[in-house]
């Protein structure tokens, strides 16, 4: 294993028994490989060639009944000979994932093929010491994020149980993380065919809403993805990542995929293209209120540390302002609109968002070498502030 995929793992998943179990899985392949050197060919796959584990953070954790049906699905389509299918469009190395009978059900995004990292099958590609998918979130770690929003995408009844699968608010696709080995994969080693990355559901029938475009919507589909990108701080939310499925006897639905770039380690950057929708400009009903006022994130930030992901102590404090920032502004009535206009810059030449201003002033205005607790406090008060001002 080279030394820049582990320590990116040891980063991702500070758990002994996760390392052990990656350990693990990279010893088995090199003996897989030697063995399969040392005999002649044969034209059907056996089980040993192929590799593919749920990583869970402990012995406790229960997958869910979704993720569990998924992975043995995806177990027995490579067993009988299907293979991972290249995605073509996007920055990363993408995977759709084949059951048994050809139908896509999972899509796997490898560690250390996203975008800047080590083995990237496509021009993004990074000789830095510490290359950046976006400003505040380095390479080789969208993977985790694609969980972390995942289990904060709470459903209206509350946080999930321990390997309970209902609905998140916004929709977000059951994911989960795994190690994987496959010849498609990219890498010029035998070593790089095996992967550690994110896996989840594949949604059918789904056109983006760059191709279908928003004004069909209903108000309360782009409502809950306003309300997980302004409380993830979602730095890449584009249309063609946010799915849009048509139908018949119900009302349309949005489905949002691709969080890699979801709680940065800064303000910097964020992208909200449902800003300019028009549903954006509508108040919140009272359903959206209740669930925001509901919103706790200390009580997030601990159910990502249950799950063993490692965020780091500057995305916890994003993530704290977020929350801060949506509870707020939506309690006074703001509109989703308003509150990305304050996190996002008015222009591609502006230095900064209003989120970012408030922030540089707050750091100015206080000690040196205050607290955590003492940023936080004064932040609100400019928070507060500002609100007051922008009602007006």
């Amino acid at each position: 294993m080279t030394s820049a995929i582990q320590k990116i793992i040891n980063y991702a998943i500070p758990t002994r028994e996760l390392r052990k179990s990656i350990d693990w899985l990279f010893e088995q392949h090199r003996r897989r490989s030697s063995k399969s050197r040392s005999r002649s060919r044969s034209k059907s796959r056996s089980r040993d060639d192929i590799i593919i584990e749920p990583l869970i953070p402990s012995s406790t954790h229960k997958l869910s009944p979704v993720c569990e049906d998924m992975i043995e699905a995806i177990r027995q389509g490579l067993e009988s000979g299907e293979s991972p299918i290249k995605v073509s469009d996007g920055t990363g190395g993408v995977y759709f994932m084949p059951n048994a009978k050809g139908k896509i059900i999972g899509v796997f995004k490898p560690m250390d093929e996203e975008p800047y990292a080590l083995n990237n099958p496509k021009i993004y590609t990074s000789t830095t010491k510490e290359p950046y998918m976006t400003k505040g979130v380095k390479a080789g770690e969208g993977w985790y994020r694609e969980l972390a929003t995942y289990i904060l995408d709470h459903p209206l009844s509350g946080p999930r149980k321990n390997g309970d699968d209902e609905v998140g608010f916004a929709g977000v696709p059951p994911t989960m993380l795994v190690k994987c080995c496959h010849a498609v994969f990219n890498g010029k080693s035998e070593m790089s065919k095996v992967k550690v990355g994110s896996l989840q559901k594949y949604v059918k029938n789904g056109y983006s809403c760059e191709e279908m475009g928003s004004s069909k919507i209903p108000v309360n589909e782009v409502h809950m993805i306003c309300i997980l990108d302004i409380r993830l701080v979602n730095a890449d939310r584009q249309v063609g990542n946010i799915l849009y499925l048509e139908n018949i006897d119900s009302p349309d639905r949005l489905v949002p995929i691709d969080h890699g770039y979801c709680l940065p380690e800064s303000f910097e950057g964020i992208t909200l293209e449902w800003r300019f929708w028009r549903q954006a400009y509508m108040p919140y009903n009272l359903e959206m209120l209740k669930y925001i006022e509901s919103l706790d994130a200390e009580k997030d930030i601990e159910m990502l540390k249950l799950h063993k992901l490692k965020i780091s102590p500057e995305s916890c404090l994003v993530l704290r302002i977020s929350t801060m920032l949506l509870k707020k502004s939506a309690a006074a009535g703001l509109t989703a609109n308003n509150i990305a206009c304050i996190m996002c810059k008015a222009k591609v030449d502006v230095e900064a968002s209003d989120i970012e201003i408030i922030l540089e002033e707050t750091e100015k205005a206080i000690p040196p070498g205050s607290s955590e607790v003492v940023f936080l406090e004064a932040v609100s008060v400019k928070i507060d502030s500002y609100i007051t001002n922008m009602k007006k």
